[in-house]
Protein backbone atom coordinates (compact mmCIF):
# COMPACT_ATOMS: atom_id res chain seq x y z
CA UNK A 1 0.00 0.00 0.00
CA UNK A 2 1.74 3.24 -1.05
CA UNK A 3 1.01 6.51 1.52
CA UNK A 4 2.79 9.33 0.15
CA UNK A 5 5.13 10.82 2.89
CA UNK A 6 4.29 14.28 3.98
CA UNK A 7 7.37 16.66 4.62
CA UNK A 8 8.53 18.87 7.26
CA UNK A 9 11.38 20.56 5.29
CA UNK A 10 13.95 19.19 8.30
CA UNK A 11 16.31 17.29 6.71
CA UNK A 12 17.13 14.89 9.49
CA UNK A 13 13.12 14.52 10.17
CA UNK A 14 12.32 13.88 7.26
CA UNK A 15 15.03 11.24 6.57
CA UNK A 16 13.82 9.41 10.24
CA UNK A 17 9.97 9.60 8.77
CA UNK A 18 11.06 8.18 5.73
CA UNK A 19 12.71 5.30 8.06
CA UNK A 20 9.38 4.61 9.62
CA UNK A 21 7.44 4.29 6.51
CA UNK A 22 9.89 1.87 5.01
CA UNK A 23 9.27 0.16 8.50
CA UNK A 24 5.64 0.21 7.76
CA UNK A 25 5.94 -1.39 4.19
CA UNK A 26 8.13 -4.08 6.16
CA UNK A 27 5.41 -4.41 8.27
CA UNK A 28 3.16 -5.16 5.60
CA UNK A 29 5.38 -7.77 3.31
CA UNK A 30 5.95 -9.95 6.42
CA UNK A 31 2.68 -9.72 7.57
CA UNK A 32 1.54 -10.66 4.12
CA UNK A 33 3.82 -13.35 4.28
CA UNK A 34 3.00 -13.95 7.93
CA UNK A 35 6.74 -14.57 8.59
CA UNK A 36 6.77 -14.40 12.29
CA UNK A 37 10.53 -13.59 12.56
CA UNK A 38 10.41 -11.09 10.02
CA UNK A 39 7.63 -9.19 12.38
CA UNK A 40 9.10 -9.88 15.10
CA UNK A 41 12.52 -7.83 14.01
CA UNK A 42 10.07 -4.84 13.10
CA UNK A 43 8.43 -4.49 15.57
CA UNK A 44 10.91 -4.36 17.70
CA UNK A 45 12.92 -2.05 15.56
CA UNK A 46 9.45 0.24 15.31
CA UNK A 47 9.75 0.34 19.18
CA UNK A 48 13.39 1.39 19.44
CA UNK A 49 13.43 3.70 16.56
CA UNK A 50 10.02 5.03 17.33
CA UNK A 51 11.64 6.09 20.93
CA UNK A 52 14.43 8.03 19.67
CA UNK A 53 12.86 10.08 17.30
CA UNK A 54 10.35 10.97 19.43
CA UNK A 55 13.18 11.99 21.85
CA UNK A 56 15.10 13.73 19.32
CA UNK A 57 12.04 16.13 18.61
CA UNK A 58 11.38 16.70 21.95
CA UNK A 59 14.88 17.17 22.79
CA UNK A 60 14.74 20.31 20.03
CA UNK A 61 11.03 20.95 21.08
CA UNK A 62 12.39 21.66 24.62
CA UNK A 63 15.49 23.51 23.78
CA UNK A 64 14.14 26.07 21.59
CA UNK A 65 10.82 26.43 23.74
CA UNK A 66 8.23 25.59 21.30
CA UNK A 67 4.48 26.42 22.12
CA UNK A 68 3.19 23.21 21.10
CA UNK A 69 5.34 20.92 23.30
CA UNK A 70 2.62 19.65 25.23
CA UNK A 71 0.36 19.15 22.55
CA UNK A 72 2.98 17.01 20.38
CA UNK A 73 4.22 14.86 23.89
CA UNK A 74 0.82 13.88 24.27
CA UNK A 75 1.31 12.40 20.58
CA UNK A 76 3.83 10.57 21.17
CA UNK A 77 2.96 9.12 24.22
CA UNK A 78 -0.07 7.75 23.02
CA UNK A 79 1.36 6.72 19.97
CA UNK A 80 4.78 4.80 22.23
CA UNK A 81 1.86 3.30 24.36
CA UNK A 82 0.18 1.58 21.00
CA UNK A 83 3.75 0.43 19.96
CA UNK A 84 4.52 -1.13 23.11
CA UNK A 85 1.27 -2.54 23.47
CA UNK A 86 2.12 -4.33 19.92
CA UNK A 87 5.18 -5.44 21.53
CA UNK A 88 3.65 -6.93 24.79
CA UNK A 89 0.65 -8.64 22.62
CA UNK A 90 3.27 -10.11 19.98
CA UNK A 91 5.80 -11.57 22.54
CA UNK A 92 3.36 -12.96 24.91
CA UNK A 93 1.26 -14.77 22.28
CA UNK A 94 1.95 -18.06 22.05
CA UNK A 95 -0.09 -19.33 19.81
CA UNK A 96 1.67 -19.77 16.18
CA UNK A 97 -1.92 -18.32 14.88
CA UNK A 98 -0.85 -14.93 13.92
CA UNK A 99 -4.42 -13.88 13.79
CA UNK A 100 -5.10 -14.30 17.40
CA UNK A 101 -2.37 -11.41 18.05
CA UNK A 102 -4.14 -9.08 16.05
CA UNK A 103 -7.79 -9.48 17.93
CA UNK A 104 -6.94 -7.12 20.41
CA UNK A 105 -7.05 -4.78 17.23
CA UNK A 106 -10.44 -5.40 16.28
CA UNK A 107 -12.43 -2.59 18.39
CA UNK A 108 -10.19 -0.56 16.06
CA UNK A 109 -11.75 -1.96 12.73
CA UNK A 110 -14.94 -3.42 11.41
CA UNK A 111 -13.31 -6.19 9.43
CA UNK A 112 -13.24 -9.87 9.62
CA UNK A 113 -10.14 -11.23 11.84
CA UNK A 114 -8.74 -12.01 8.62
CA UNK A 115 -8.23 -8.26 7.51
CA UNK A 116 -7.04 -6.88 11.06
CA UNK A 117 -3.10 -7.25 9.95
CA UNK A 118 -3.67 -5.10 6.59
CA UNK A 119 -5.96 -2.42 9.38
CA UNK A 120 -3.00 -2.59 11.59
CA UNK A 121 -0.82 -1.43 8.74
CA UNK A 122 -3.12 0.90 7.81
CA UNK A 123 -3.60 2.71 10.97
CA UNK A 124 -0.06 3.08 11.93
CA UNK A 125 0.41 4.79 8.28
CA UNK A 126 -2.46 6.81 8.55
CA UNK A 127 -1.86 7.77 12.39
CA UNK A 128 1.93 8.91 11.67
CA UNK A 129 1.03 10.74 8.49
CA UNK A 130 -1.86 12.84 10.36
CA UNK A 131 0.55 13.11 13.01
CA UNK A 132 3.16 14.75 10.57
CA UNK A 133 0.79 16.51 8.61
CA UNK A 134 -1.16 18.26 12.04
CA UNK A 135 2.23 18.95 14.40
CA UNK A 136 5.55 17.78 13.05
CA UNK A 137 5.11 20.59 10.19
CA UNK A 138 4.11 23.18 12.36
CA UNK A 139 7.40 22.23 14.39
CA UNK A 140 9.22 22.14 11.08
CA UNK A 141 7.94 25.57 9.64
CA UNK A 142 9.04 26.25 13.45
CA UNK A 143 12.19 25.03 13.68
CA UNK A 144 13.60 26.74 10.14
CA UNK A 145 12.24 30.16 10.99
CA UNK A 146 14.13 29.56 13.81
CA UNK A 147 17.34 28.23 12.62
CA UNK A 148 16.75 25.14 15.00
CA UNK A 149 17.67 21.86 13.81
Amino acid sequence: MAITLPRTGVKWQDDQHRTLFETFDKLEKSLAKKDKAEIETVILFLSDYVEDHFKQEEEVMRAANFSGLSEHLDEHTRFQNMIEKIKINWFSTLDDDLIDFFEEFSDLVDDTKEEIPNELYFFLSIWFTIHIKRLDQTLGKFMIQNKVT
